[in-house]
């Protein structure tokens, strides 16, 4: 429970945002104080706390002071509580996330239609409380300006200076941010011919009628999602650094034989192929404005003859959010007397709403419909929620990890017909956990750990808003697959081939292996009380979080999974001494920490304890006489008496792969004998 906000906002926190001012009175729902300086009202103190009730990962709210002038813009913020898990086990320092929160510091919210933060560097892997965090510094600060009349229902519309996501070639060609126009020969000739007469042709030779003649591509490439994406972060800066007040940026781009481009581009009084035309006025493209850029920072797109950016210099005959048209005038034969011929072809543009910012009024008076937004090859509207434009942005990603979790559905599913044939067995698994490691687990992030159970919980018992854990597909897609997997299968699917640190250890055991580092067997019974450790692990840790979050983040630690993959090994040496004990100990142990000591899979093994399905094949010899299977078993799952205890198998089918053949299983060998009418020997008395 907070204390009243004047309480809160202490003579240090008000000269920290507001020098030199003096605090008015705490009034109104929500509260919020006014700030004078000089006897003039300059501004506003307000809370995300009581102003909009924001909940961060573990479905708690936190406390972020802003300040807000009287003309609408945000000046600054203090964070002075927050409950997130990240910050405070040290993991994410809080100057990380004040620097990333500081994005917002200048943002003028009668401008403001969205907030998409161009990156999460330093906030990596925290993700969910940095968005958190801002959405709600930015909601507070759109409540209060219009509680206090700083928003009106009219205003002017401006493009998009700020806002980015990553975005494709083709995302930037669905939503219309960059427009083409696709010429044949064909069309070429006729115009010609339409406008010169029967012979008449440009001064490129034409080939048949249905090639291509040229392919024209434009872009107004003043908004980070476009601009940044085309031509990458560090051009894109350089140019927005050097740009005046009122510039824009435009992207020509062509394929084809048909060359706009001059020989010398910067000797010539101004580019006399290509130009923009706006309400019957031309706007030149001038030779020191001109960038040369064939190489686009962007994947996927056309390899090009000609392209170009341009500076376009602040000029009142051009309007930015109205329609323009970009012409290219395709030149004739040149060895003709009299003046030079062409025909003009026309690629009409308008910048998308999306990147246009104003009221809603605003933008239907200026003709601007809501945009569709593109993703997973379907339309969607744009009045999409952040955490579903979250979901779009990160499609690939999504569709990468659908494809690693179909793959592993299908080894289990094909179990039999894939550990009839060891080395395909070896490939796939050696492969899969790889994948795992390296692209979900180093890449992607996606590391399930003890604090998403606990979070989970949190927001259940506290009936929180779940939409906060959806600013992670990829984690919400993998949290969804294991609960699944768990009711199916038990806890070896994830534990076995989804968990990025536990094919970390196995990995690294099998290079150990290869290097013919011993192999010691935990004696069975030592073994069995070795496995309840990690039940009394996760008990004390779960037990912490019901008395206090913060004590159970720090017990937490006791899994390596944020030094060893979140953070990959950045870390301080105690977090990097235990891990790499940890991972020591696995050389000749195989995944020691995940059937000992791991929390999370102490809480999946009972989870899956009610698994209807066990689809490892065992035979009536298995324990007695035979215990081949229980030998082959890396990390001894497999009881004296011959049966597999699956609470703690991770499925890796070394033991089917034994079933299976012929040339390692007794039983199998007997019977192959017998059918291949070769004698048994017997032992002799």
């Amino acid at each position: 429970m907070y204390d009243p906000l004047d309480t809160r906002l202490t003579p240090e926190v008000v000269s920290g945002l507001f020098p030199d001012a003096a605090l008015g009175p705490v009034e109104g729902d929500p509260p919020l104080a006014t700030v004078w300086r000089g006897g003039a009202l300059i501004g506003y103190l307000f809370s995300t706390h009581e102003t909009v009730r924001p909940a961060g990962y573990n479905g708690l709210s936190f406390d972020i002071i802003v300040a807000l002038s009287v003309d609408g813009v945000i000046l600054g913020h203090n964070m002075l509580e927050e409950h997130e898990p990240l910050i405070s086990d040290g993991m994410i320092p809080p100057e990380n996330f004040r620097r990333f929160l500081s994005r917002l510091d200048g943002a003028d919210i009668k401008r403001m239609r969205k907030i998409v933060h161009e990156e999460t560097d330093g906030v990596s892997g925290a993700t969910i409380s940095a968005k958190a965090m801002s959405h709600a510094m930015a909601n507070a600060a759109l409540l209060v300006g219009y509680l206090k009349g700083i928003i009106s229902d009219s205003g002017g519309l401006s493009i998009d200076r700020y806002a980015y996501a990553e975005r494709t070639w083709p995302d930037l060609l669905a939503d219309g941010s960059i427009q083409a126009l696709h010429l044949t020969n064909g069309q070429v000739r006729a115009a010609f011919a339409a406008q010169f007469g029967a012979g008449a042709a440009p001064e490129v030779a034409l080939g048949p009628d249905d090639e291509p003649f040229l392919s024209l591509y434009t872009a107004l490439s003043t908004p980070p999602a476009i601009g940044r994406n085309l031509i990458g972060a560090r051009a894109f800066r350089q140019a927005m650094q050097a740009s005046k007040q009122g510039e824009h940026q435009l992207l020509v781009a062509s394929t084809g034989a048909y060359k706009w481009i001059p020989p010398n581009p910067w000797l010539v009084p101004t580019f006399d192929r290509v130009r923009i035309v706006q309400d019957g006025k031309t706007i030149r493209l001038a030779p020191e404005n001109f960038f040369p850029a064939r190489r686009l920072a962007i994947a996927d797109h056309p390899r090009f003859r000609n392209a170009a950016r341009f500076r376009l210099p602040p000029n009142p005959d051009f309007d930015p959010l109205k329609t323009w048209v970009l012409e290219i005038r395709v030149f004739g034969d040149t060895n003709r007397d009299g003046p030079p011929r062409w025909v003009g072809f026309e690629l009409p543009y308008r910048i998308p709403a999306r990147y246009v910012l104003g009221d809603d009024t605003a933008l239907e008076d200026a003709g601007f419909k809501e945009p569709a937004y593109v993703g997973f090859g379907l339309l969607r509207e744009s009045t999409l929620s952040e955490w579903q434009r979250t979901w779009v942005e990160q499609r690939w990603s999504i569709l990468g990890l659908l494809a690693l979790l179909s793959a592993v559905t299908t080894a289990i599913v094909l179990q039999g017909r894939i550990s009839r044939h060891g080395r395909l067995r070896a490939i796939l698994r050696n492969a899969l956990l790889a994948v795992t490691l390296v692209w979900l687990g180093w890449i992607a992030g996606a590391q399930l750990t003890i604090l998403t159970v606990m979070n989970y919980l949190s927001l259940a018992f506290n009936k929180a808003d779940w939409t906060t854990v959806l600013f992670e597909p990829l984690m919400v897609i993998l949290a969804v697959y294991v609960a699944i997997s768990l009711v199916l299968w038990g806890r070896g699917v994830f534990c076995g081939w989804l968990c990025p640190f536990g094919a970390l250890q196995e990995l690294l055991n099998k290079l150990a292996r290869a290097a013919r580092l011993p192999q010691p067997d935990v004696p069975f019974a030592v073994q069995r009380r070795l496995w309840l450790v990690k039940y009394a692990v996760a008990a004390g840790v779960l037990g912490l979080a019901a008395y206090s979050m913060s004590m159970a983040t720090t017990a937490a630690e006791i899994e390596p999974f944020k030094t060893a993959i979140t953070l990959k090994f950045q870390r301080t040496w105690p977090y990097l001494a235990y891990a790499g004990a940890l991972l020591a100990i696995g050389l000749f142990v195989e995944r020691a920490f995940c059937r000992f000591l791991c929390p999370l899979g102490a809480v999946l093994a009972l989870a899956g304890k009610l698994r209807p399905l066990a689809p490892l094949k065992r035979r009536a010899e298995c324990g007695n006489p035979c215990h081949l299977c229980e030998r082959h078993c890396p990390i001894q799952a497999i009881e004296p008496s011959g049966q597999i205890n699956m609470t703690e198998c991770f499925y890796c089918l070394d033991c089917q792969v034994v079933y299976y053949d012929d040339h390692l299983c007794p039983p199998l060998i007997a019977t192959r004998k017998r059918r291949d009418r070769i004698p048994v020997a017997v032992p002799a008395e």
